[in-house]
Order: C-alpha cells, then sequence, then structure tokens
C-alpha cells in the first residue's frame, strides 16, 4: 500500500491545514494537550494522519484513537467507554 508508505509521521512532513497543525504543535510544545480532540472532515484531509502524529508526540500517555470508518457500531463505542480509566477534569 503505497498510500501507507508516504504518510507524514510528523507535522513538518504533513502538507495542507498548516494552521492547524501549527495549533496542534503548540500544545504538543507546551503540554497543554486536551483531554479530547475530535477531527471531522472530508475522506483524505488528514484527520487519522493527525490523530497519529499526536499520539507519537505524548510521551508516557494513554491515546486511544477511535476511527469512524472502522469502530462504527454500538458494541465498538460501548467497548471504548467501558476502558476509560478517568474522567476529565
Amino acid at each position: 500500500m503505497l498510500h501507507n508508505k508516504y504518510k507524514p509521521t510528523t507535522f513538518a512532513n504533513a502538507v495542507g491545514n498548516k494552521e492547524t497543525f501549527k495549533t496542534l504543535q503548540k500544545y504538543i510544545d507546551e503540554g497543554r494537550i486536551p483531554h479530547c480532540l475530535l477531527f471531522s472532515g472530508i475522506r483524505g484531509c488528514g484527520k487519522s494522519s493527525s490523530s497519529r502524529i499526536i499520539a507519537n508526540n505524548i510521551d508516557g500517555a494513554y491515546v486511544r484513537i477511535l476511527d469512524g470508518a472502522v469502530d462504527s457500531g454500538v458494541d465498538a463505542m460501548r467497548s471504548a467507554i467501558a476502558n476509560i480509566d478517568s474522567v476529565p477534569l
């Protein structure tokens, strides 16, 4: 799968969405990661890539990525809710 080989691994490698990436990088640099981020948009705009970049840059934190294309359905959401260890502050 060629598209997986060339997926960006840092915000510097990502194309487009520069203002969004700048904001997300600022969160990471300052250590102010929100307890939840929701990405939405059309297919191919970088939602999954952005979430993977963030997950790779957060040290020691538990990150759960819910992809609507894969984790659709009531059972997937019930499982995710059941596995939440803490509540938002």
